[in-house]
């Protein structure tokens, strides 16, 4: 099944794929603007649902960036195939080839420990921080 994304929206976003066979497809879309903001952002909150997915993945997971006290955009926007340790080492290793110097000070997630790791690995320099995100 192929994914097609409306003309307009293709000249705003950061699109990025990675897949090692079709049943591990990853896709990080961001809108560009945002993105180049708030990659030097101190602050991140990170967050998956089950409830609005394509039928082709298994998660969405959305990276939140603080912009402003109460101000929490969402500037990534992942498509998942399993909620595993490595489909979020994948996606965390796709959000640094978009966002190269970001190293984020705190990075905010609900406590999924598969998750938890695959940023602590990746940004070993951030404090993790499990919380309930709603």
């Amino acid at each position: 099944m192929k994914i097609y994304l409306l003309h307009p929206l293709t000249q705003t976003l950061t699109f990025q794929e990675n897949f090692e066979n079709e049943n591990e497809r990853i896709i990080v879309l961001g809108c560009r603007e945002l993105i180049q903001g708030r990659g030097v952002a101190e602050i991140w909150l990170a967050d998956g649902t089950f409830k609005v997915v394509p039928e082709l993945f298994f998660q969405l997971y959305t990276i939140h960036f603080q912009y402003k006290s109460g101000c929490n955009p969402a500037a990534l926007y992942c498509l998942l195939p399993k909620n595993t340790q490595h489909s979020y080492t994948r996606m965390v290793q796709n959000i640094k080839t978009i966002l190269p110097n970001s190293n984020p000070r705190t990075i905010l997630l609900d406590f999924e420990t598969a998750a938890m790791n695959a940023f602590s690995n990746e940004f070993p320099n951030s404090e993790i921080s499990g919380c309930y995100l709603t």
